[in-house]
């Protein structure tokens, strides 16, 4: 049965980039078919619009996404709507998962590093609602218990399934105690249930340190959206 994949291929370095992972794939035979999809400011140049309704209906029928690089234009460039944004949001792609592994043939400060990083991917101070008054300017982070749960949930069964041992949550709630005090005590309620998996939590400052003097110390970390 031939799969169909979306392919976007982006702005700057991203056609060339995306150009190479398709050549490596077909030559897989994994009888795929590539449906490519101009989005980005590379699109917003040519129609006045990076994204549109249609790209989204269409990208979802597919379900699944090969993707590049999008550029961001300057502030003085109206009208911009992020098609990275956008996919998060109309898809509901709420974890964000990034596997960091380091590699024996590359000489590296750090060996034997295998981290998978479980970030949330709809909330927190992306949702992008600013306001500027009278030379002020607030932005607004939203946390919800349901989003949290379900990323929470998502990590866990995650470690499971691939054997990981250890779950780092990774927060400020010792400053932003009611957001992310929501995000932690989520996420400790959702490790209640999963007692073969080793549980902790860390200030973001603490986990930027050891990530530099001992990253081999993190199996999966799950965090916020900003960290």
């Amino acid at each position: 049965m031939t799969r169909r994949v979306a392919v976007i291929p982006g702005d700057g370095v991203g056609p060339e980039v995306i150009g190479a992972a398709v050549k490596i794939l077909e030559h897989l035979h994994l009888n795929l078919k590539f449906e490519f999809f101009e989005l980005g400011f590379c699109k917003m140049r040519k129609t006045g619009e990076a994204i549109s309704d249609d790209d989204v209906e269409a990208i979802r029928e597919i379900g699944v996404v090969l993707m590049g690089p999008v550029q961001s234009p300057p502030p003085s460039v109206q009208g911009y709507r992020s098609p990275v944004l956008t996919l998060r949001r109309e898809l509901d792609l709420y974890v964000n998962l990034r596997p960091l592994r380091s590699l024996p043939a590359v000489k590296a400060v750090h060996r034997d590093v295998n981290i998978v990083v479980v970030r949330e991917n709809l909330e927190d101070i992306y949702v992008g609602l600013e306001e500027k008054l009278n030379g002020e300017c607030r932005a607004v982070a939203i946390f919800s218990e349901r989003n949290t749960r379900r990323l929470a949930e998502f990590a866990f069964n995650y470690a499971l399934q691939k054997g990981r041992s250890k779950i780092t949550v990774v927060h400020k709630a010792n400053v932003l105690r009611r957001a992310h005090g929501l995000f932690l005590a989520v996420c400790q309620q959702v490790a209640s249930r999963y007692p073969g998996i080793l549980f902790e939590e860390m200030h973001v400052d603490t986990a930027a340190m050891q990530m530099a003097m001992a990253p081999q110390r993190f199996d999966v970390i799950l965090t916020t959206n900003l960290f």
